[in-house]
């Protein structure tokens, strides 16, 4: 469940990126209700874990998602630096499912 959360916010951050600053109104109506439910999925996932490694392995998910979508759908830079941070995330991670 705390992957399908991270999808469905990184899925959002897609579309934020389409709505040109919320002016596009249907990738804007999409937004919302992806964001409503990534709530509802991290909601359930902290009720069954605790609330800080639920919520930071959800956002840790989400931002490994986040970047790879921005390089294979919006052809974005990727330098060294940030495949460290990506491995930092990963490795957080890996180590709050411990």
């Amino acid at each position: 469940m705390s992957c399908g959360a991270a999808i469905v916010f990184a899925v959002g951050g897609i579309f934020m990126k389409l709505s040109v600053g919320l002016s596009q109104p249907f990738y804007t109506i999409v937004i919302f209700i992806l964001c409503g439910l990534g709530i509802v999925l991290q909601t359930l996932v902290i009720d069954r874990t605790d609330l800080g490694s639920g919520y930071i392995l959800v956002l840790g998910l989400e931002a490994i998602a986040s970047v790879f979508f921005s390089i294979y759908l919006f052809n974005e830079n990727f330098s060294f630096t940030n495949m460290v941070g990506l491995a930092t995330i990963a490795m957080g991670v890996v180590l709050l499912r411990r």
